[in-house]
């Protein structure tokens, strides 16, 4: 939420739309406008991961069901080069999920926590007692994932480098010409997975010359989320939780809950050991949010860490799947911005999702696509180039 939130081989076959007249400048104007910060509301409750006694597969940790009384909501793996959730209650099942994981890294997840949800106040009483040290006894063998496999990493890696490569250069020169945070190339990709199911996935890239993680002040992690925008009429208007309709995070084309994702963290060598350095989490919090929005995003806390490739550049893709909302079709948006780690100092028995972005960072954000060109998905595919300057480009095929 706005807090203040191919084949391997193939060339990129995209083309400049400019859907609407607007520049690109006063399409990111706009989509400051859409809602000022919304975690100003106090927590009453937060995630908590639970660590296991010994890291399990998947199949093994799903027979944890509770953990002192309280329903296991999801499962907290950490590979080398993969860290994400599984949703208990999610759009897969787990032979669903570790087949298409497997298609896609080439190994399983390491399941390393299971996270529940509790009260700020037993979430704090936990975190300074030692309980918080004591992991879930498990019976399975304690598991260790093997390594993704490099050919399969290489080739989604490659195809999203080879676009940003080709498309970044040739649009436009650079924008930012002092040093940045910000990614100057963003791929986003929106599409359905079978019938139930929606799949984002965000790619971003920095050039390693104006562009650096490291450029972000040291306190500040960022989000990079995609709005899924409902054309119910009953939902322009309002702020949760007071919305006219009671399921209104059911309405757009993609759910904001129990969704599973990945962070890919991918180095020089094409394999990292470095995915559970940069503190992912999914941003589920979304307080004071649009009645007609549902905000998909994933935040890094420490994304300074992020390996640099032997070319200066550094790169991550970032993927959600989510169960399908009512809507068929919908309007959509994005932008990856700062969100300062303060309160999660402060309070630090919090999930990152509601401690982060409580106190205000000095960086502005990077849009990728406004609300302006009114585009709908799914299906949609875009490159947003130029730092966000230049028009977004869609996708002509491959999408």
């Amino acid at each position: 939420m706005i807090r203040f939130r191919f084949t391997a081989l193939c060339t990129v076959a995209a083309v400049a739309i400019s859907a609407l007249s607007v520049s690109p400048a006063f399409a990111q104007a706009s989509v400051a406008t859409e809602t000022a910060s919304a975690e100003t509301q106090a927590v009453t409750e937060t995630r908590v991961d639970i660590p296991l006694s010994a890291a399990q597969t998947l199949a093994d940790a799903q027979k944890i069901r509770e953990i002192d009384g309280r329903a296991v909501v999801a499962f907290r793996f950490e590979n080398n080069e993969i860290v994400g959730e599984f949703a208990v209650n999610g759009p897969s099942s787990v032979d669903q999920y570790l087949s298409e994981f497997d298609e896609r890294y080439g190994t399983q997840p390491q399941v390393v926590a299971a996270v529940v949800v509790m009260s700020a106040e037993d979430a704090k009483e936990r975190f300074n007692s030692r309980k918080a040290l004591i992991g879930v006894p498990v019976d399975g063998d304690a598991f260790v994932a093997p390594p993704a496999d490099s050919a399969k990493i290489d080739a989604l890696m490659t195809e999203r480098r080879s676009d940003a490569d080709q498309v970044g250069p040739a649009i436009a020169p650079l924008a930012e010409t002092l040093p940045t945070w910000k990614p100057n190339t963003a791929d986003i990709q929106i599409k359905r997975s079978g019938t139930d199911k929606i799949f984002i996935s965000q790619y971003y890239n920095w050039n390693g010359i104006t562009a650096k993680t490291a450029n972000l002040s040291a306190d500040d992690g960022f989000e990079a989320e995609v709005n899924a925008w409902s054309w119910e009429p009953t939902l322009q208007s309002g702020i949760r939780d007071g919305c006219n309709l009671g399921d209104y995070k059911d309405w757009p084309f993609a759910k904001n809950y129990n969704w599973d994702w990945e962070v890919l963290v991918i180095g020089n060598s094409g394999i990292e050991s470095a995915a559970s350095n940069v503190g992912a989490y999914a941003d589920y919090n979304d307080l004071s949010d649009q009645c007609n929005r549902n905000s998909l995003a994933i935040g890094l806390r420490t994304p300074q860490v992020l390996p640099v490739r032997s070319n200066g550049q550094q790169d991550v893709m970032f993927n959600i799947t989510a169960p399908r909302g009512k809507d068929d079709f919908g309007g959509i948006s994005g932008l990856i911005q700062p969100v300062n780690g303060t309160g999660c100092v402060l309070a630090p028995w919090l999930d990152l999702t509601d401690c982060m972005g409580l106190t205000n960072s000095e960086n502005s954000p990077r849009y990728t696509l406004s609300t302006d060109r009114a585009w709908s998905a799914p299906t949609r595919c875009w490159i947003s180039s130029d730092f966000g300057d230049a028009d977004p480009i869609l996708y002509i095929s491959g999408c």
